[in-house]
């Protein structure tokens, strides 16, 4: 691979299209437990191993009678039957009915043998041993029958379902503890620079923490992909070298921040060299953030080099990455939330680079909501911080005008705050 091919600037929608084309849906099952399966993807179908319910079962609280003892009952005129027992929910009944008796059961509980139906406590009233029955019943009246619910061997949810609450429930009472699942893509976190120091440890004179190490790895979480750490190195070839072979060994995908440019600490383009032939490569992409952002598929793993900046690598994740992991996790892609908005000022922008620009919203007594662009560079984590969301400037276009309506995309973590009335103020 030539020097020539580095920085060879691509267009943002070309690269995204490259590389949803080496994203593969995983094809690998793993069994979790059913109270850790939530929001995860059905490997296969699911058939129901029993009825549900698997015996036959009173609706009402009253009592389990033979339907025929019933007929002729009326107000004026009961019918008396012997009472020879109780069945409580949770309990095999020891009773068989035999005609002109009742069985009291509660709500839920087994219906004895020989009981075809079930009469309301509010019609009978009890005495002496005795119940007196004011209203007739009808063979299966207020009996849940065997598999109402669920027959055994019924499919009860299909393979590549997302799984919720509800279907959990589903799943376990058919009395699954466990259940198989498209395994979640490894993902690999590498951060490189000579700058950086692991938050909690002292910083000295020319240093910061890292903060991609931990933004990134929240962000593949929320993505549907399972983070691996595989630390922090400083850029030094031989280092980055040896992790990268060992994380695309491990793992599906291997994401790397920093040493994307063209200077003496930026190693990566070397690494990827150093590595083999790529089976796509891009270095430069025409967007803002995020310009010396390198994908690459190696060994039918990506690679992917964000840049070291803050936003500029949690713009990238987000717009390019993020898709990536969701397709391969088998989630649905992110939608992001769109609050039209209008320009509180002029944007301006760069031509031949489609432009993220992180927004933060506020209202005025027009009615309107206003984007306002956030004054920091991409190096500070706190223009993400602050910022709602952002609009997208298009390569073409180099000013925006004020008063000029625009879509904001909202960040995920502030959706909450545009739906809420009561939450923080705009």
């Amino acid at each position: 691979m030539k020097d020539s091919v580095f920085l060879k600037i691509t267009k943002f929608d070309d690269a995204f299209s490259q590389l949803q084309k080496f994203s593969y849906p995983m094809e690998e099952s793993e069994k979790v437990p059913l109270k850790e399966s939530l929001n995860r993807i059905l490997f296969r179908d699911v058939k129901s191993p029993i009825d549900v319910p698997d015996f036959p079962g009173s609706s009402r609280d009253g009592y389990a009678v033979i339907s025929a003892d019933t007929f002729g009952a009326e107000e004026d005129k009961p019918v008396l039957l012997h009472s020879v027992g109780e069945v409580c929910i949770g309990t095999k009944p020891s009773v068989v009915l035999q005609r002109g008796q009742c069985v009291k059961i509660s709500t839920g509980a087994m219906v004895p043998k020989g009981a075809d139906s079930i009469i309301m406590v509010e019609y009978t009233e009890e005495g002496n041993g005795r119940i007196k029955v004011y209203r007739p019943v009808s063979p299966g009246d207020n009996i849940t029958k065997v598999g109402t619910d669920l027959k055994a061997g019924e499919v009860v949810l299909r393979k590549a379902k997302k799984l919720t609450v509800f279907d959990s429930g589903v799943l376990a009472s058919i009395g699954l503890s466990k259940i198989d699942v498209f395994r979640k893509p490894k993902v690999a976190i590498i951060s490189t620079g000579n700058e950086l120091v692991t938050p909690g440890q002292r910083l000295d004179a020319g240093k910061i923490y890292d903060v991609n190490s931990v933004t990134i790895h929240q962000a593949v979480l929320e993505s549907g992909g399972a983070p691996i750490e595989f630390g922090m190195l400083p850029d030094e070839y031989s280092l980055i070298l040896e992790a990268v072979e060992s994380a695309l060994s491990s793992s599906d995908i291997v994401l790397v921040s920093g040493g994307t440019s063209k200077g003496p600490g930026d190693l990566m383009p070397e690494v990827i060299q150093g590595i083999g032939t790529p089976s796509f490569f891009v270095h430069g992409i025409a967007m803002k953030p995020g310009k010396p952002t390198i994908l690459s598929s190696i060994r039918g793993k990506l690679l992917l080099t964000l840049p070291g900046y803050p936003t500029s690598a949690l713009i990238v994740y987000y717009t390019l990455v993020d898709p990536c992991i969701r397709k391969m996790a088998r989630q649905p892609p992110y939608r992001f939330q769109i609050v039209k908005a209008y320009t509180s000022t002029r944007f301006y922008s760069e031509i031949g680079r489609k432009e993220f620009k992180p927004c933060r919203i506020s209202s005025r007594d027009d009615g309107r909501f206003y984007v306002i662009p956030m004054p920091t560079g991409s190096e500070a984590i706190t223009t993400l911080g602050k910022a709602d969301g952002f609009i997208i400037i298009e390569e073409n276009v180099e000013i925006v005008g004020e008063n000029q309506e625009v879509d904001l995309h909202v960040f995920p973590h502030k959706v909450e705050k545009m739906n809420d009335p009561m939450g923080e103020e705009l």
